[in-house]
Parts: structure tokens; sequence; C-alpha cells
């Protein structure tokens, strides 16, 4: 199956579900973009809040709708 891209998402310590926090169109970039996430601390983009323990996560992007949902949405 088609991957269209890559998202990475974030899971706060508490929490069940999973935040959209990135998107990129390699694997490679958002491995790259996740490793720099757990090494420096990152910031809720809604609240402005530091992420309590966050486990971060690369999620294929496997359908058209989705992958065309998130590119029209602002990244910050």
């Amino acid at each position: 199956m088609k991957n269209y891209g890559y998202k990475v998402c974030y899971k706060e310590h508490g929490k069940r579900r999973f935040v959209r926090y990135l998107a990129t169109n390699t694997k490679d970039g958002a491995i790259f973009m996740m490793n720099e996430y757990i090494q420096n601390p990152q910031y809720s983009r809604k609240t402005n809040l530091p992420l309590v323990k966050p486990i971060w996560k690369v999620i294929p992007i496997k359908s058209k709708k989705e992958f065309i949902g998130i590119w029209k949405d602002a990244p910050f």
C-alpha cells in the first residue's frame, strides 16, 4: 500500500490519543525530527504549555483524504 507521507505524533503521559505534531514527506525526515523533539523540550501548539512526558511515534499517512487534509492545515 502506498504511503503519502509520515506524521510525527505524540501522546502525553496519562492520555490515550496520539496528537499530530508535524507531517513530512519522507520517513528519514520524520525520524530526524522525532529525535530532535525527544532531546529538546516541546510545547503544545494550542496551549503553549510544556508537554508532560510525551511518547513520540512516526505514523505513515495511508489515505489520500488524510494527506490532503493535513497539508491544507496551517502547521502552527
